[in-house]
């Protein structure tokens, strides 16, 4: 009877690991389908969320190698804490698309207001702006809000998205002044990806954009597009001064392309 309250209940994190492991054998290629619909829906990659999930960058690539392999409760759960999906959607299914604990929580306090989920209707700030330029020393970096631009659906569950415009010409022709950028300073960036570097040299703190090449034990490469070089220009930033790294967002991850 404790044991039957507790499932009902959910207190019991070991006994629902049970009780949702003994499902999933039984309906394996439907828990796949819909961790692929969730990143489809989240316009990201499964070697990212596997990563976002705690696991090993190939966690979810070898899941789908095998139609017969069934996720462990770790890897639901460490969807579930990075996304905020329901795990009893991705075992029980129920809708077509990704149901996120946010969604079951506001049906609970407000049943009788309760609706399908709709696309998100919020807002994403626009932070100013970021030199194409790295100005070494030079501050001039203003988080004050200078406007807001509406989220598209498949970012309203991540936290901490912000907007920048780009000044300068040096990321020409894939950035001119004036572009909007979307970053999100949770995700880490790989090299060939886009990043604004956050840097202090004393004098206040500064923004530069450019695409992430590596890095050592002491500094981070960078490449600026310069469209006076055909091979670009590489700019060394000593890590000391860094005070962080936020990824801008493909088009496809803003969209879910």
């Amino acid at each position: 009877m404790r044991n039957t309250f507790r499932l009902v209940n959910g207190f019991c994190s070991a006994y629902r690991r049970m009780h949702i492991a003994d499902k999933i054998p039984h309906m394996t290629n439907n828990v796949q389908n819909r961790i692929k619909i969730l990143l489809e829906h989240m316009g990201i990659k499964p070697q990212r969320a596997s990563l976002d999930a705690g696991m090993s960058k190939d966690a979810l690539r070898s899941l789908f190698r095998k139609p017969d392999a069934k996720p462990s409760m770790e890897m639901l759960e460490g969807l579930n804490r990075a996304y905020d999906v329901s795990i009893d959607w991705l075992v029980n299914g129920g809708a077509e698309k990704p149901v996120f604990d946010a969604d079951e929580r506001s049906a609970r306090e407000k049943p009788e207001t309760a609706r399908p989920a709709a696309p998100a209707t919020g807002v994403i700030p626009i932070r100013g702006s970021v030199a194409a330029s790295y100005a070494n020393g030079e501050a001039g970096m203003n988080d004050s809000v200078a406007g807001e631009i509406p989220m598209p659906p498949t970012l309203a569950h991540i936290k901490g998205i912000y907007a920048l415009y780009v000044e300068g010409s040096s990321m020409e022709p894939q950035y001119f002044p004036g572009d909007l950028i979307f970053l999100n300073p949770a995700r880490p960036a790989r090299a060939g990806d886009c990043v604004v570097v956050i840097t202090d040299h004393g004098t206040g703190p500064q923004r530069s954009l450019g695409i992430y090449q590596g890095e050592t034990a002491d500094t981070v490469k960078l490449k600026k597009r310069d469209p006076t070089r055909q091979e670009g220009t590489d700019i060394i930033i000593p890590k000391k001064h860094i005070v962080a790294r936020h990824k801008v967002l493909t088009i496809n991850e803003i969209f879910g392309a």
